[in-house]
């Protein structure tokens, strides 16, 4: 199991909440796995020990098209929108995720599927675990330039800060 990503909250200094999402890849059997996995951990005299945990399966991502992490590290960056709403690209493992903020100040992440060299996909993963693909399409250009393209709207420009 590779994770892919895990967040850690703690509460009152003795309760923690651990959530992680994980990933196997095809084994022998072809089976490929996502879960994403939280436990709840309290401190007892001086030790964390874990009081509850739980695992929920998770959809797959679509596969996409190969692209190597050559090709994604000149992508990672924090971008600016013309209304200064910033986002960031990172790569996490072979893959690049989207950071930004949903209304209201809600982190929200998104995971980036390559179309096409430096054209991607945005799925939605956090939404209780639902894969959700949107129209939106983020088109990677020269001198850190990118276009958010959705179905309906006008494009929208970022610009990577340097």
């Amino acid at each position: 199991m590779t994770v892919e990503g895990t967040q850690v909250r703690v509460h009152d200094g003795r309760t923690a909440v651990v959530v992680q999402t994980s990933h196997r890849s095809a084994g022998a059997d072809g089976t490929e796995l996502r879960l994403r996995s939280t436990s709840t951990w309290i401190e007892r005299n001086g030790s964390w020990v874990v009081v509850a945990a739980q695992s929920t399966r998770l959809p797959l991502l679509p596969r996409g098209t190969a692209v190597t992490a050559a090709e994604l590290e000149p992508l990672v960056g924090t971008y600016v929108e013309p209304d200064a709403t910033r986002f960031t690209v990172e790569r996490e493992g072979e893959r690049l995720v989207w950071r930004g903020t949903r209304t209201g100040g809600a982190p929200w992440r998104l995971e980036l599927v390559p179309l096409a060299p430096g054209k991607f996909r945005l799925f939605d993963l956090e939404n209780e675990g639902a894969l959700n693909a949107s129209d939106a399409q983020l088109t990677f250009l020269p001198e850190g330039e990118v276009v958010r393209t959705e179905k309906g709207r006008e494009p929208q420009h970022a610009y990577r800060l340097r």
